[in-house]
């Protein structure tokens, strides 16, 4: 492999899972010639709730990936239901339309098939990228036995990301040790909403995605939350909840078994000269929001405004590595999503390791339904969760002191 033979992009990205297929797709509708590098096969299945939020939709249909989905493969939902650990419930709808269970291979697909559309968008799958040294000028990529070049580097490789280790950048790890799994189970949805079902350290999360399936995904503390593990983490984790696990109990499967974790990974900063960090490469703390597809598009989409720009510039810049000054803009700006992101889901990840709180918040939010569709706009950044009217914040203190 030589320097002389490297083929030129103006960006290269690898991984290509949601945030990696978002990113090509916005890079390259703009004319820049953008190479996506993915090491398995597309599309591609992988451990997800599969619920995207009505904002997550409309971001969807900014990358033109809306018109690529099977309403076979999908399920709208209107809301969010959480049951509490003593069977209380809490619902609301969204206000700002509705979301969509779409099974994640389903989203791949479509994001792929978009990706394919674009002419300026090279998408090469089952091969192994890794970063090369390259005098602070390009930054390298060496592919397969070929080496390709470009002024910056989006690594999306998901989240345990081999980059991030490779550049020493994964930090220390944080203080939740939490896991995922999921399941999907042939049966019409039951409910208009994703349902939530909260246990001591364990959730489980319902989703409709298809005319007749759901997906059962689970969240545990794995220091609170002992199981077996294998062929038996299903069963086990399902029979935490009597209810769903009886409606589900005749119920065939649809997929095969598959868990990930540890979830939260912290990483020591999201940029460096020539490489850019996005989706849950960049770090992560949790799922029990249900942000995480979201937060990739939105980064993703960031780089119109923010990235495209610079690459342009350095077109006639040949050999100059893009610069951290350079990627300053779109670190602030989607610093302000991530740092809602990690506030809210920390809030909630403490909920969900002390039952009596959570018992009390559920109910009241059964109390204050106001409130409860307020807080699901917070979640998706459109207003600030404390803008709420005196009198529905003082209803939802009394509530949650006296409930």
């Amino acid at each position: 492999m030589t320097m002389a033979n490297a083929e030129a992009f103006d960006a290269i990205i690898i991984g290509g899972g949601p945030a990696g297929l978002a990113a090509g797709i916005a890079l390259a509708r703009h004319q820049l010639k953008v190479l996506l590098l993915e090491k398995h096969g597309l599309p591609r299945d992988k451990p997800c709730g599969e619920g995207i939020m009505p904002t997550g939709v409309a971001l969807l249909d900014q990358l033109g990936v809306t018109n690529h989905l099977n309403n076979a493969e999908l399920r709208p939902f209107q809301g969010i239901s959480y049951f509490g650990p003593d069977g209380n419930m809490a619902r609301a709808d969204f206000r700002e339309g509705v979301g969509l269970g779409i099974r994640r291979l389903e989203l791949s697909r479509a994001l792929y098939a978009r990706a394919c559309e674009i002419p300026d968008l090279e998408v090469r799958t089952r091969c192994t990228a890794r970063l090369m040294d390259s005098d602070n000028m390009q930054v390298s990529v060496a592919v397969a036995n070929r080496i390709a070049i470009a002024p910056l580097v989006i690594v999306a490789d998901g989240l345990h990301s081999p980059i991030r280790r490779q550049l020493q950048l994964q930090e220390r790890p944080g203080s939740y040790e939490r896991w995922g799994a999921r399941q999907h189970f042939e049966i019409p949805p039951w409910s208009s909403d994703v349902e939530v079902y909260f246990s001591d350290g364990l959730e489980a999360y319902v989703t409709p995605s298809g005319p007749c399936r759901v997906g059962v995904a689970f969240l545990w503390h794995r220091d609170r939350i002992k199981i077996k593990g294998g062929q038996a983490l299903i069963p086990e984790l399902l029979a935490q909840f009597p209810e769903l696990e009886r409606r589900l109990q005749e119920c065939a499967t649809s997929s095969s078994m598959a868990a990930i974790g540890p979830l939260q990974q912290r990483v020591v900063r999201r940029i460096r000269d020539g490489v850019v960090f996005l989706g849950d490469a960049g770090g992560y703390l949790d799922a029990i929001t249900g942000e995480g597809i979201s937060l990739a598009l939105e980064g993703a989409l960031c780089l119109e405004k923010t990235v495209v720009p610079v690459l342009k510039r350095h077109r006639t810049r040949p050999g100059e590595v893009v610069k951290v000054s350079e990627l300053r803009q779109f670190e602030r700006k989607t610093a302000r999503s991530l740092r809602r992101y990690y506030r809210l889901t920390g809030i909630v990840l403490k909920l969900s390791c002390r039952p009596n709180w959570s018992r009390r918040v559920v109910r009241a939010l059964h109390d204050n339904p106001v409130v409860f569709q307020h807080l699901l706009s917070a979640n998706m950044g459109l207003v600030a969760p404390w803008r709420l009217s005196p009198t529905a914040l003082w209803r939802f203190g009394w509530s949650l002191i006296w409930g």
